[in-house]
């Protein structure tokens, strides 16, 4: 690989076709992943490569690749420290393999990082304290892997972030503030992690939240009225937690949000009346118990909302009804 410097384009999609898509100049992109890139629709049949074993540190030769991409395969091993060589990467995709180990720090190293991406393997070890090295970070996918320890408040100087992906992880601690900091904030889930503690007040300054899942931590008190500042949520699943008090008037003014579930928490309360003015409200479960959802019904005019929920017995309620 050492000789192949200037290398800016390689596919390896579909390996069993004997039609590969040629090269072209001024690409720099790197895939073994199963995504059709220009392919006849034969190509279509293919889920996955399984490529299999390591991947070698002779690939830091390809430096100007710009678009590192390997998931949905059966790689292992460890990311090679010399990661941070490869200086033009924007993304480095490692979703759905077998990884193991740590992330290396060398991947701070890479200036212009938009993309880290390694859901589904079995990386362990902590988010790198200076994550905020990488400012043009946009998306920090590590879902389901074996990562601990607190998110680093150095989160907040990753200032194109738009999302942040550790479900299902052993990652803890309170929220630190500085996470909500970038105006691109879109994305956040954490749910099946050990995250505690209340929701910061910057939570409430990310205007451009659109989904902001938080299921099965241990977040605990109240929702504040200024909930009513995310115009752009669309989605508030705070479910199985220690969330208590009342749901906020202010609900009501979360004109996109089109599915709110608070079901299995320790809110107290009534449902309140604002959440009739939510248009585009389809899903809503406010319930205690699993066996007990909650169809809210805010107006007379309106059709019934429909829950996540569809199995008996149903609670049909009117704006007003009680949580307790």
């Amino acid at each position: 690989l050492e000789y192949l410097a200037e290398l800016t384009h390689v596919s390896c999609v579909c390996l069993c076709l004997c039609w590969p898509p040629y090269p072209q100049p001024g690409f720099t992109y790197l895939s073994y992943a199963p995504h059709p890139l220009s392919l006849p629709p034969l190509s279509q049949n293919t889920e996955r490569n399984d490529l299999s074993g390591e991947l070698p540190p002779e690939l830091t030769a390809l430096e100007e690749m710009r678009d590192f991409k390997m998931f949905r395969n059966s790689l292992e091993g460890t990311l090679f420290t010399e990661i941070g060589e490869m200086e033009n990467l924007r993304t480095l995709d490692l979703e759905q393999n077998r990884f193991t180990g740590t992330i290396p720090t060398e991947v701070l190293n890479i200036p212009d990082l938009q993309f880290l991406r390694g859901s589904f393997n079995e990386f362990s070890g902590t988010i790198p304290d200076d994550i905020g090295q990488l400012t043009g970070l946009k998306e920090l996918w590590f879902a389901e892997t074996n990562l601990e320890g607190t998110i680093p408040a150095s989160i907040g100087d990753c200032e194109e972030m738009e999302s942040i992906l550790l479900y299902e992880t052993n990652v803890e601690g309170e929220l630190p503030p500085e996470m909500f900091a970038s105006d691109q904030l879109a994305w956040v889930d954490l749910s099946e992690t050990n995250v505690e503690g209340e929701l910061p007040s910057t939570f409430y300054e990310a205007t451009g939240l659109r989904k902001f899942v938080m299921n099965s931590t241990d977040i605990s008190g109240t929702l504040s009225e200024e909930l009513g500042n995310l115009e752009n949520l669309e989605q508030l699943w705070i479910r199985k937690t220690n969330l208590e008090g009342p749901i906020p008037n202010s609900v009501g003014d979360l004109t996109n949000l089109e599915i709110l579930l608070l079901d299995e928490n320790q809110m107290t309360g009534t449902i309140p009346s604002t959440i009739g003015n939510n248009d585009n409200l389809i899903f809503i479960d406010v319930s205690k118990r699993p066996e007990k959802a909650v169809s809210v019904q805010p107006t007379a005019t309106r059709e019934k909302l429909v829950l996540s929920r569809k199995r008996p017995p149903f609670l049909d309620a009117q704006s007003g009804t009680s949580l307790d």
